[in-house]
Parts: C-alpha cells; sequence; structure tokens
C-alpha cells in the first residue's frame, strides 16, 4: 500500500509515540488533569457555534456539515465502546 494513505498512517504512527514520550517528560514537573466536564461542555457548545456560522455563509461548507456531524458521532459511539473500554480494562490488570 502506498500513496497518501501511508504517509497519513506513518503521521498518526509517529504522533502517538512521540506524545507518548513526551508525556513522560511533562510528568517530571508537572501534574496532567483532565478538563472538567463543565469546561469541555461549553467548547463543543462553541465549537458547533462556529460550525453553524461557518455553514450560514459557505454553501460548500454547509453541504458537507451535515454528514460529517454523522460520522463524527458514529465514530465517537465507537471509540467510546472499542478504544475508552479496551484502555480501561487494560489499565486495570
Amino acid at each position: 500500500m502506498g500513496g497518501w494513505f501511508t504517509k497519513e498512517l506513518n503521521t498518526v504512527a509517529d504522533y502517538d509515540v512521540r506524545n507518548q514520550a513526551d508525556l513522560q517528560r511533562v510528568k517530571e514537573f508537572a501534574s496532567i488533569r483532565e478538563f472538567p466536564a463543565e469546561l469541555m461542555a461549553a467548547f463543543k457548545e462553541e465549537t458547533e457555534n462556529v460550525l453553524d456560522s461557518v455553514a450560514a455563509e459557505d454553501a460548500r461548507f454547509a453541504a458537507i456539515l451535515e454528514p460529517w456531524r454523522t460520522f463524527r458521532d458514529g465514530i465517537s459511539e465507537w471509540h467510546s465502546l472499542a478504544e475508552r473500554s479496551y484502555l480501561t480494562q487494560q489499565s486495570q490488570i
């Protein structure tokens, strides 16, 4: 397999390798905390507002926004089931 897919896959793999290594360095001098749920909800709400306002002014953007949202919501559900469940279980073993 070659072309853009290989490049994209390599980019994702590089991202994972570098981030886990960098996280260990950051943990040497900082506490790692998740954003509070209220803040994440506010981020999501404002993101949706911005997406809607861009779609209101750009027909091409509007044409892909709803199908993209459907995909995003579906993939989010999948990751919640597959990835989060797996990682939670692995951290408890």
